[in-house]
């Protein structure tokens, strides 16, 4: 299943979606790069397929959060939808389009299933319902 693109990935951290632990396999959009003498590489990530170095400012490691604010998580459709109450269902309609359903009834529907269920999560989110 295909990962948010970095701007929906960017709105479901900053409405609180989850931001796991770091670990192989995940992918996560860099938000900035560090630049300086001022940094350290800590360890090494992979996500699609590509090895990547966090660089983290050395005068942050004492931050628990030291290089989380430069990396959002790139959830796949699936993820988001972990997160959504179980009565939600993500199908594919007869239009060739997503659609986030309850029960019989279709609530959005879209291209992209990322798009949709994340629109319905920060909805649910906004209402605190979550």
């Amino acid at each position: 299943m295909e990962h948010c693109s970095y701007e929906l990935s960017v709105q479901l951290r900053d409405a609180g979606f989850p931001q796991p632990t770091f670990v192989s396999g995940q992918v996560w959009w860099r938000t900035r790069i560090h630049s300086g003498k001022n940094v350290a590489c800590l360890f090494l990530t992979t996500g699609a397929g590509v090895l990547d170095f966090l660089w983290v400012p050395l005068d942050g490691l004492g931050d628990p959060d030291f290089g989380r604010r430069d990396y959002v998580y790139a959830p796949t459709a699936l993820d988001i939808l972990e997160e959504l109450p179980k009565m939600f269902a993500l199908t594919r309609l007869d239009n060739d389009k997503w659609g986030v359903v309850h029960g019989l009834m279709v609530l959005l529907e879209g291209d992209e299933a990322c798009t949709i269920l994340s629109e319905q999560w920060k909805n649910l989110k906004s209402k605190k319902l979550l």
